[in-house]
């Protein structure tokens, strides 16, 4: 399960570096890997806006059993400008 996180970021950091109007290349990089790690191990600390970002998505669905793919999906997109 954790190997299927990191070669999901991986291949999102592949695909971003890409150059506009190019294919990005078929196969991960170690760097590709070595990169998505550590922007998970980034993740295990929120920043007080994710964390309020969480709170208000746990108060808010609080009444239908607040589920935490909900709350991580909102503060990650608190995270990234996206909130």
């Amino acid at each position: 399960m954790a190997n299927d996180m990191v070669e999901a970021v991986a291949i999102a950091i592949k695909n971003a570096r890409a150059l506009t109007g190019t294919n990005p290349v078929a196969r991960l990089s170690d760097v590709d890997r070595r990169a998505a790690i550590a922007a998970l191990k980034a993740l295990r600390d929120p920043t007080p806006e994710m964390v309020d970002e969480g709170n208000r998505t746990a108060g808010r669905e609080a009444q239908w059993h607040c589920s935490v793919d909900e709350i991580w999906s909102s503060m990650l997109s608190a995270a990234i400008g996206e909130g």
